[in-house]
């Protein structure tokens, strides 16, 4: 006889099997290369269209989604398409599209590599010199001037204070999606579990 066969493999989820936890909205709180969580996840609002998945229409994430992304001034990426899911959440037909609310931090670039000694955000010294920092992802106000959703904040670091508004605009039970380097994994988490704000399965850390 065969034996029982058993899980051996656990995966982040964003819904649940059974009589789990199941989120009314979801929050996601990302840094640098931490944006690929992004539209993986919206994807999956119309997953057979998009992933070519028949996914059950209950784990279609057909809820609200906020984003709140920190950036480097010399990494930013995907401006085009952060305004355009910004967009259609206030066009759309569909009763939850895009993004609801999206707030871009953005820090300063570092000055020097101390091996090196090059300042860092040079042409001279890209590895790709016709990519220049000086194209409109780099100027996101430009690029968000008339979007309603969206909101940009310069020299300000994601803080338990900001993490702690945002989750109060959201639609209640939610699930806090934290991606980007370790050290930012770490404190936001430790944000979100502070004073018992969230529960732990509420909290989803993938490393970016």
């Amino acid at each position: 006889w065969l034996s029982q066969p058993l899980q051996t493999l656990s995966v982040p989820k964003l819904t649940s099997d059974g009589d789990g936890f199941q989120p009314s909205s979801v929050l996601l709180i990302l840094a640098g290369s931490g944006i690929v969580a992004l539209p993986q996840l919206l994807a999956h609002r119309e997953p057979y269209r998009l992933l070519g998945i028949p996914t059950p229409r209950y784990a279609q994430l057909r809820f609200p989604i906020d984003v709140m992304l920190s950036y480097r001034t010399d990494d930013v990426l995907m401006m085009p398409q952060l305004k355009e899911w910004c967009e259609q959440a206030t066009t759309s037909h569909l009763k939850h599209s895009g993004i609801r609310n999206f707030t871009l931090f953005l820090t300063e670039q570092g000055k020097k590599n101390s091996n090196e000694g090059i300042l860092m955000g040079s042409d001279d010294h890209l590895p790709f010199p016709s990519q220049s920092t000086s194209t409109k992802n780099s100027h996101p106000e430009h690029t968000f001037e008339n979007v309603t959703n969206a909101k940009i904040i310069r020299s300000q670091r994601i803080s338990k204070r900001v993490v702690d508004e945002a989750v109060e605009k959201m639609v209640q039970p939610c699930r806090v999606i934290v991606s980007g380097p370790d050290s930012f994994n770490i404190a936001v988490r430790e944000y979100l579990l502070a004073d018992a704000q969230l529960a732990t399965d509420q909290v989803t850390v993938l490393s970016a």
